[in-house]
């Protein structure tokens, strides 16, 4: 039985490759571009885009961990442990979908005609309306991360739009101010989870 759900996840890995050859077909897509690096593509340096991708990969570390903690808790009665892990790693996804594919940056606003400022509203309610849900569970757990977490994803959240152009005149280091802010906040954010599902599974093994 565990071997049949083990091979489920080849699904969706055999369904991107599907969908990369049927975008071929249609829309004469150059595969080379769909497949390859995207600094092999643009031919830049390897290590472009060191923050975002340090970012995406932390991102990714966290919706993991919650989604193997909700996983291990399953056979316990915790149910509000349940739920806050896999809402936070729903979340968690989002948030690296939305980073790794430019998802406010680039593809609503420019290819959906979906405003910038309405996308990063609509996710700031999303984190708003989840913190409220799940505040006596986090309130209950060690919460000093998720708050440099919030503080510091608002800042770089703030930079890149309210407060642009205040930072007009410092240029580059404007990016440096924002992204480096975000990672501050992402790896703030991956620390919490990780400390907070270890607990949650740390008191199951207790329990049985």
């Amino acid at each position: 039985m565990k071997e049949r759900w083990q091979l489920l996840t080849f699904i969706p890995s055999i369904l991107l490759i599907l969908a990369v050859g049927l975008a071929k077909v249609l829309f004469q897509a150059p595969l080379y571009n769909l497949i390859e690096d995207v600094a092999a593509i643009a031919d830049i340096h390897p290590l472009s885009g060191l923050l975002s991708n340090v970012g995406v990969l932390l991102w990714c570390a966290t919706a993991t961990i919650c989604f193997f903690a909700a996983g291990v808790l399953r056979q316990t009665k915790n149910y509000k442990a349940i739920h806050f892990c896999l809402a936070s790693a729903c979340l968690s996804t989002y948030l690296l979908i939305d980073d790794f594919f430019l998802l406010h940056d680039k593809l609503f606003p420019i290819y959906m005609g979906i405003p910038e400022n309405i996308v990063l509203m609509l996710v700031v309610i999303a984190v708003i309306l989840y913190l409220f849900w799940f505040r006596r569970t986090i309130l209950r757990s060690q919460y000093g991360f998720m708050l440099i977490a919030v503080g510091f994803l608002g800042i770089s959240v703030g930079v890149d739009t309210i407060l642009k152009p205040w930072f007009f005149f410092l240029g580059e280091w404007r990016s440096l101010l924002e992204d480096g802010a975000k990672l501050i906040g992402i790896t703030s954010w991956f620390c919490y989870y990780t400390n907070t599902a270890y607990q949650f599974v740390l008191e199951k093994s207790r329990v049985t």
